[in-house]
C-alpha cells in the first residue's frame, strides 16, 4: 500500500506543515531522547520517552510527505507509516544522488549469471 491508498482508507489526511510545527516537534524529540538516557529513571519512564520521541520523527516523516494521521488508530498510524516514509525518503536519496537501484553486489552477480548462462 502507498500513503496515497492509506488516504483513501480514512488513515492520512492532508496537512501542510509549518516550519515552527516542525522545529516544536525536532525539540520534543531532542528532549525525549535526551531524557530517556536519564540512568535514575525507570526503565519504563525511558521506554515511554523514546516512544514519543519516534512517534514525533513518524508525525515529521508524515508531514514532509503532505499527510497526517488520522484521530483513529493515531499512534498506530503514524509509526506503522515509517516503513513507507522512511522507504520513500531512501529511494529519492538514491536517487538524487545518481544511485542505481541495485546495490552493486547484487549487479555484479546478475551480470556473471548472464554471462555463464548458455547460448
Amino acid at each position: 500500500m502507498s500513503l496515497a491508498d492509506w488516504k483513501a482508507a480514512g488513515w492520512l489526511v492532508d496537512h501542510e506543515p509549518s516550519q515552527d510545527e516542525t522545529r516544536s516537534l525536532l525539540g520534543v524529540i531532542d528532549r525525549d531522547l535526551r531524557d530517556s538516557a536519564v540512568a535514575l529513571l525507570s526503565p519504563d519512564t525511558q521506554l515511554g520517552l523514546a516512544y514519543n520521541a519516534a512517534l514525533q520523527v513518524g508525525t515529521i516523516a508524515l508531514a514532509a510527505h503532505g499527510y497526517r494521521a488520522s484521530r483513529e488508530r493515531k499512534h498506530y498510524v503514524t509509526i506503522q507509516a515509517l516503513a513507507l516514509t522512511a522507504r520513500a525518503w531512501r529511494l529519492s536519496r538514491t536517487r538524487a544522488a545518481g544511485e542505481p537501484r541495485t546495490p552493486p553486489s547484487r549487479a555484479r552477480r546478475n551480470q556473471r549469471l548472464r554471462d555463464s548462462s548458455p547460448g
